[in-house]
């Protein structure tokens, strides 16, 4: 682990935006360990007409399902650090709203959202961040309103080397599109326990494994996600 210098979040994803979007929209994780969550999370949900913040939408892949699983456009609201980001969001989908804003704070009334999504994204976030970040989704949300978020899982993280699994902080990892990012390692339980201190209740907490069938369709990328745990997935209810 190391010390990362602070930088602007926004240039985070600033060369690597395009080729994120393309990746994101057809990988191989999100066929078999994502969307499979988000098919679980609207299993349990007993309406669609639900106003809905998709923080770190990147370039829009998850307003996208939401569409498709019959929220309307006019209740979604997509946000993301990076303008590179929301420049393909918006080309993707012109109609909707889009805020550039990190997601430590957000330009919408208080308790007006019943389901805020965050996908791959509480990862670029350090221990401070990540708990001014959960306060303002608590402070968005109705009572009762679901926070939803995946995050690559800890022992991924680490690679497996579980001598670092309690020496959180910044270290840079490989991404699946070539690149390499920071990414901030923490534990499942430091998950757990921020989430509940910002007075969240966690309804369900997910480890997904890979269907046996998704080996036939990309052998390399089976060995690769089954490695170890591949996603923490944690559903959590404002009280």
């Amino acid at each position: 682990m190391f010390k990362l210098k602070k930088q602007k979040d926004m240039n985070l994803y600033k060369d690597e935006a395009e080729i994120y979007s393309e990746f994101a929209n057809s990988s191989f994780s999100w066929e078999f360990l994502e969307k499979p969550a988000f098919d679980y999370l609207f299993a349990s949900l007993k309406k669609t007409n639900l106003k809905v913040l998709d923080a770190g939408c990147g370039g829009g892949r998850i307003i996208r399902y939401l569409i498709k699983r019959g929220i309307s456009p006019k209740n979604i609201v997509g946000q993301d650090i990076s303008p590179e980001m929301i420049k393909i969001a918006k080309k993707n989908f012109p109609k909707l709203s889009f805020i550039q804003r990190n997601m430590r704070s957000t330009n919408l009334p208080r308790n007006s959202l019943d389901l805020i999504t965050c996908t791959m994204a509480i990862h670029d976030l350090d221990e401070k961040d990540f708990r001014k970040t959960l306060k303002n989704f608590h402070r968005l949300l109705k009572d009762g309103g679901t926070f939803f978020y995946i995050v690559s899982h800890p022992i991924r993280v680490i690679n497996g080397n579980m001598n670092l699994y309690f020496n959180e902080g910044w270290q840079i990892n490989k991404t699946p599109w070539g690149t390499k990012l920071p990414y901030f390692h923490r534990t499942v339980e430091t998950y757990i326990k921020e989430t509940t201190s910002a007075g969240f209740l966690i309804k369900n907490l997910y480890e997904p494994s890979l269907p046996l069938n998704s080996k036939k369709v990309d052998s390399k990328s089976y060995e690769s996600y089954s490695k170890f745990p591949a996603r923490l997935v944690i559903t959590a209810i404002k009280t």
